[in-house]
């Protein structure tokens, strides 16, 4: 498979079963739900733009931008967004070693969504397990089987940036046709 497959590969079953593992151990859900309808959506190639604290000379903020290869807003329960349950998963897709030894840019992806992934093909998840063993915030899934072979820790995003990744989902994703992806968590 390529890059753009296996990135497509997480609205179908490989994103149904990562949801599935988050949502029995997010801190934000208080008590076990097993037979509660979980709705998530997968956008990909996903932009977040942001300003980077610095005038230009000719008087506006410089701009920044970070390209995930997919954001994943879950809604755990029927009344997720009334109770704050609701929340975001970033994935970086990873489908050569080349590509995953050589990218140094994962430090700029963590604080945006509150679980950070990178998902790779079973043939790459010892490179994987060492990239991601020096900081606690990545997690390493399997593209193969969406199974987390290593939880990220919770991150507590600040609320200027969830307001940031809602409003480039709403602009930026909202008026092409994005799938709901809705199944009953067992």
């Amino acid at each position: 498979m390529n890059h753009s497959q296996y990135v497509s590969s997480l609205q179908g079953s490989i994103g149904r079963t990562l949801v599935k593992e988050l949502c029995k151990c997010s801190p934000t859900i208080r008590r076990k739900y097993y037979d509660t309808c979980v709705r998530y959506w997968c956008l990909k190639e996903f932009v977040v733009r942001f300003d980077k604290g610095l005038i230009r000379p000719d008087g506006k903020y410089e701009r920044c931008h970070r390209f995930f290869d997919a954001v994943l807003f879950v809604e755990p329960t029927i009344n997720a967004r009334a109770q704050k349950w609701t929340f975001r998963v970033g994935v970086e897709v990873k489908c050569t070693e080349h590509d995953l030894t050589k990218d140094n840019k994962i430090p700029y992806y963590l604080g945006w969504t509150d679980f950070f992934f990178l998902a790779v093909p079973d043939e790459l998840v010892p490179q994987a397990l060492k990239k991601a063993k020096s900081d606690s915030r990545i997690g390493v899934m399997s593209l193969t089987s969406g199974k987390i072979l290593k939880m990220p820790s919770w991150q507590d995003i600040p609320t200027g940036r969830k307001y940031e990744l809602m409003l480039q989902a709403f602009f930026g994703y909202m008026n092409k046709d994005v799938p709901i992806n809705q199944f009953v968590l067992r």
